[in-house]
């Protein structure tokens, strides 16, 4: 999703020595499909023990309430680690920690080459 490509995400998951989980989603998809998809790949992770899924959102709260009310009853908890932290210093943290970004898309009306 948002245009991040598969083999950065891939790579990701292997530094933080977790599993990655393919939810492969039909184009288009509706909000329909989605739910349905999801729903399914969140029974499968109850029945895989996995308990809790964490969310890097930090300020959408009607993004938030979302998440919270589709995972109702599924028996995973939603986490948000980093939900209300200011940007500047979850960046500052991130840099500290040793993480390294990569910019994969960039508005060039808004920054210059």
């Amino acid at each position: 999703m948002h245009a991040v490509r598969r083999n950065l995400v891939e790579a990701q998951a292997k530094a933080a020595g977790i599993p990655l989980w393919d939810v492969n989603l039909p184009w288009p998809c509706s909000n329909a499909d989605y739910e349905c998809i999801m729903k399914e790949t969140c029974k499968a992770a109850v029945q895989a023990g996995i308990e809790c899924i964490a969310f890097g959102d930090l300020f959408l709260t009607d993004i938030r309430a979302y998440r919270e009310k589709r995972l109702e009853n599924s028996g995973l908890q939603p986490i948000f680690p980093v939900w209300g932290m200011p940007t500047r210093e979850l960046a500052r943290s991130m840099i500290n920690s040793g993480v390294r970004a990569k910019l994969t898309c960039i508005d060039s009306k808004l920054l210059a080459p």
